[in-house]
């Protein structure tokens, strides 16, 4: 099963996609966690340690992969039946696009680049897939202000992050939006809808 959630900042999105995980794995399966942030700045590490003192508190026995980048790497990891939550896929993506830039590295111009990127990106998630696990996977929405093309990438950024949006979504069981800490769901399949764990 592939549960896509997302949400704007602090809406809640990540408390609610790990309660999903939670309840999916209440049957004794592995809950993983799989980070993608870097550690880059001081508010950066105090939201990572929120979110491990949050997991810490939580009964359930959560394992944690830190994955920056190279997500298809975990696939041997997990066995089917596994829930993973990946905690999101925007730092995943600002990581792979932006690789390189400490040293001046500006590839994202290159559409070619961006086009391997989001390849790169589903493969992974496909790879996760095909292990049989439970994926949720937690993104940001970042599209509501208009952005001008230009040298930093920000506008390659969304732009990729909207296509990735809409083909998780296509290959979803369930999608929903947090606002407020209350999820409104934007796709949920029929075999699914009676499952206490996604309400």
């Amino acid at each position: 099963m592939l549960i896509f959630v997302t949400g704007g900042v602090r809406s809640g999105k990540s408390t609610y996609a790990e309660q999903v995980v939670s309840r999916l794995a209440s049957d004794d399966r592995t809950a993983y966690y799989v980070a993608t942030s870097n550690h880059i700045d001081h508010e950066m590490r105090m939201r990572i340690q929120k979110h491990q003192n949050d997991r810490e508190r939580d009964p359930l026995n959560w394992i944690t992969f830190e994955q920056p980048r190279n997500l298809h790497e975990l696939a041997v990891s997990f066995q089917p039946g596994d829930v993973v939550l990946i905690d999101c896929l925007t730092n995943l993506l600002n990581n792979e696009l932006f690789d390189g830039w400490e040293m001046n590295a500006n590839w994202w111009i290159s559409p070619l680049f961006r086009k391997k990127m989001y390849e790169k990106i589903l493969k992974g998630i496909n790879e996760l897939m095909k292990t049989g696990i439970n994926l949720v996977i937690v993104s940001n929405e970042v599209f509501f202000d208009p952005i001008s093309v230009n040298e930093d990438g920000t506008y390659y950024f969304i732009e990729l992050l909207g296509k990735l949006h809409q083909a998780i979504v296509k290959k979803a069981d369930i999608a929903c939006l947090v606002e407020n800490g209350t999820p409104m769901f934007m796709k949920r399949s029929s075999r699914h809808a009676d499952r206490t764990a996604i309400r």
